[in-house]
Formats: structure tokens, sequence, C-alpha cells
């Protein structure tokens, strides 16, 4: 996935996040936000790894990139590291406190 960033610069102590956000999975059914990279705080051209194979065609998401305060930045990263580890669902049901969307893409798989 490529970003471009042309923003003024992320405030001391802040990160971007590359979130996916999934809507109605789990039981019962809610949305989730995963925690899939941080981003360069850069600005320029970036090149992020985005695996969505798990993802069923015809289904979509909205990706995030994410402002994290200090306090949230550990939270993002536990996310990421517990990527496939559902019983870790429960922590995704929202961004962490300290954490807000500042850019947002829709993208749906269309084959496998």
């Amino acid at each position: 996935m490529r970003i471009t960033l042309d923003a003024t610069p992320v405030p001391e102590g802040s990160s971007l996040w590359l979130v996916a956000k999934v809507p109605n999975i789990g039981s019962p059914p809610s949305t989730r936000f995963y925690a899939k990279a941080p981003v360069p705080t850069t600005p320029g051209d970036h090149e992020l790894p985005l695996d969505l194979s798990g993802a069923q065609v015809g289904t979509s998401r909205d990706l995030l990139v994410v402002l994290a305060d200090a306090a949230a930045t550990p939270s993002l990263a536990e996310n990421q590291a517990n990527d496939g580890t559902t019983s870790w669902d429960i922590h995704r049901t929202a961004l962490p406190q300290g954490a807000r969307p500042v850019a947002t893409q829709s993208v749906s798989k269309t084959r496998a």
C-alpha cells in the first residue's frame, strides 16, 4: 500500500498508524480495528505492507491513518503484535483513547 504524507509534522511524542476497520465480525458481531503498520512521519511517499488475504471476496474495509498520542501508541503496537490472535479481539472494538483517524479510504476485495 502506498501512502503519501503531505501534512504538517506529527506532534512530538505522537505516531501514525495504518489501521483496518472491519465491520460486523465476531460474536456478537461488531466493528473491529486492526493495527496493520506504523506509518513513517516524514513527508513523502511511503510503501507499507498490508495483508488482506484473510478477507473474503465481496467484503470491504475502511483503511484509516490514525494519529496516536504517546499513551495510545503502545496499544496500537500491541494490537499489531496480536494480529491473528482472536482472543485479543475484545481489545479491538474501538481505537484506543488518544487515537483518532486523520485519513480514511475504503477498499473492497474483488478477487481471491
